[in-house]
């Protein structure tokens, strides 16, 4: 379990920071779902992928709730294995439904095709899974082909596409339309190559990350190191946890 606390410093004018808590990777499946002790650490908690199964719905929704609960705002990014043994759109359906739970009192938010503007700052977080585009001769090094259903390189390829444009169109509507806020962008796969992988894995990097994406304030699940250049990525989902100031 990993997790870090960054604080958004504000923009000239205002008064206060913002913190948000960031959790991705710890794979509830493979722990039967079993209770996780996380400490509350921010007003709003970041879940940026690979947290449990949409296909183990009762057991997702009840971890979401207990965790909604001690937060102002829970906000979820799906990662490659949300959709483990169900289809992309029985992912998705899963995903509105636990939003509209009824426990969990609209403080879910599912972070695909929407934004969310911090209340009383300047702060917009937006994000997606940013899926990584993929050579057809990589399809043995990720498991995702044989475990989500109906999955194959073109779809990923596909869903590469549209998160890509459909992330820098929204990065590009807030800078023209509110130039003033701050943008913090949330995706599970990691937004460069560059600087976000083990070496161990540095031949492999279409399994975990993404190539040229904006230059902003960026946090990803699937990242396998520290990156100070381009976009800045906090070393989560592997052992041990880092915290940092946004300036």
């Amino acid at each position: 379990m990993n997790f870090s606390k960054p604080t958004v410093k504000p923009f000239p004018g205002q008064t206060s920071t913002i913190s948000i808590q960031f959790l991705s990777d710890i794979h509830l499946d493979r722990l039967v779902y079993q209770h996780v002790p996380i400490e509350p650490a921010a007003p709003i908690l970041l879940l940026i992928g690979d947290i449990g199964r949409f296909d183990d719905y009762d057991q997702y929704r009840d971890f979401l709730v207990h965790q909604s609960a001690h937060y102002e705002k829970a906000i979820l990014v799906a990662g490659n294995h949300e959709f483990y043994s169900s289809s992309r759109t029985e992912g998705l359906e899963a995903a509105e439904r636990l939003v509209r739970e009824q426990k969990m009192n609209s403080k879910l938010l599912f972070l695909n095709k929407a934004r969310f503007d911090v209340p009383n700052t300047n702060v917009t977080i937006l994000g997606c899974s940013l899926h990584s585009p993929i050579a057809p001769d990589y399809t043995k090094l990720t498991h995702d082909f044989a475990r989500i259903k109906d999955w194959r390189v073109a779809d990923h390829n596909s869903e590469h596409e549209r998160d890509l444009a459909r992330l820098k169109s929204s990065i590009a509507a807030c800078s023209n339309e509110q130039p003033q806020r701050r943008k913090v962008v949330a995706t599970h796969y990691a937004p460069a190559f560059e600087k976000t992988a083990h070496p161990a894995t540095k031949t492999t990097p279409s399994a975990n990350a993404s190539p040229a994406t904006p230059s902003l304030r960026w946090r990803t699940g699937k990242a396998r190191g520290m990156s100070s250049t381009g976009c800045s990525v906090i070393h989560i989902g592997t052992p041990g946890s880092n915290r940092e100031t946004l300036s």
